[in-house]
C-alpha cells in the first residue's frame, strides 16, 4: 500500500473537472508536490498540473538543498517547464471561455503558487512559493511543525504566485521558502492548498481534527469540505489535501 494518498474537491457549486489544483507524488521516489492555479489566468489550471507533475518527475535531485544555490536551481528547473507548458497540449480538457479571453489570457500568462519537496527515510524537505502548507504531525513531540507559515493570520489574498511566462524571477527567487525536518516512524505529512490549510492552522489545536485527517477516506473528505463550506469555516475553493504516513518499519532511503 502506497504511503501516499491525495483529497481533492473542487469548489461548491462546480464541475469536478473545474478543479484548477495540482497534485502529483511518486511512492518510489518520495517526491511530491501540489500546486493551486491562481483565477488571475485563463490557463491557471493547466499550469498548476504542469508545475506539480514536472516537479515529481523531473526535476534536479539536488535541487532541496539550500547550500547549493536554491533559487538558481529552482529557477533553471523553472525555465524548462516554461519552454514545454502547452495549455491546449492533448489531455487537457478545454477550458469554456470566449476565445478572445483565452487569447488575452495565454498572452497574460497563467499563475500558481507551489509546494513540492521529498521525503526520504529519514526526513523531509520542501520548497514553497505562495501559501500551499506543509503539516508535519509528529507521533511523538513536539506535536505540530508547520511550513512557510506558521499561522492563519498570514494568508491574504496576493499571496506569491509563480507565473507561466518570465516576469520578474529576482522577486520570485525571494520569496521561494525552503525547509525540512526529521521523520519518525508513524509520523503523517500533510501538504495542502491554501483553504484547507488556513482552516486546520485555525483549528491546530483540536485533537480530534488530526486523528480524523490522519484516517480520513475520499468520501469522508468530501463529507468534511461540504461541511466546513456550510458552516462557513473554510472558504469555497478549489481544495486539494495530500497525505504521508511514515512506515513503522523504514527499510533505508527512497
Amino acid at each position: 500500500m502506497s504511503p501516499f494518498v491525495a483529497f481533492w474537491e473542487p469548489k461548491a457549486g462546480t464541475a469536478r473537472s473545474e478543479w484548477e489544483d495540482g497534485c502529483a507524488y511518486s511512492p518510489e521516489t518520495g517526491w511530491f508536490a501540489i500546486a493551486d492555479g491562481a483565477s488571475a489566468g485563463t490557463s491557471s489550471r493547466e499550469w498548476a498540473y504542469t508545475l506539480a507533475k514536472a516537479f515529481v518527475d523531473d526535476r534536479p535531485d539536488d535541487l532541496l538543498r539550500a547550500e547549493h544555490g536554491l533559487g538558481t536551481h529552482f529557477l533553471r528547473w523553472l525555465s524548462r517547464v516554461r519552454q514545454s507548458f502547452d495549455p491546449d497540449a492533448e489531455g487537457f480538457v478545454r477550458a469554456t471561455v470566449p476565445e478572445w479571453v483565452r487569447e488575452a489570457g495565454q498572452r497574460r500568462g497563467a499563475f500558481s503558487t507551489f509546494l513540492g519537496g521529498r521525503i526520504s527515510a529519514s526526513e523531509w524537505a520542501a520548497v514553497a512559493v505562495g501559501d500551499c502548507c506543509l503539516f508535519h504531525l509528529h507521533a511523538s513531540g513536539p506535536r505540530l511543525t508547520m511550513f512557510p507559515m506558521t499561522s492563519a493570520e498570514e494568508f491574504g489574498s496576493t499571496p506569491p504566485l509563480i507565473p507561466s511566462a518570465p516576469a520578474d524571477d529576482g522577486a520570485l527567487a525571494r520569496s521561494l521558502r525552503h525547509g525540512s525536518g526529521p521523520l519518525q516512524p508513524r509520523d503523517v505529512i500533510f501538504a495542502g492548498t491554501d483553504a484547507i490549510s488556513e482552516w486546520m492552522m485555525h483549528a491546530r489545536d483540536q485533537e480530534e481534527l488530526w486523528s480524523v485527517l490522519s484516517r480520513i477516506g475520499n468520501e469522508g473528505f468530501a463529507a468534511v469540505c461540504a461541511d466546513l463550506r456550510e458552516r462557513k469555516e473554510m472558504r469555497n475553493d478549489d481544495v486539494t489535501l495530500l497525505r504521508y504516513r511514515q512506515p513503522v518499519d523504514q527499510g533505508g532511503d527512497h
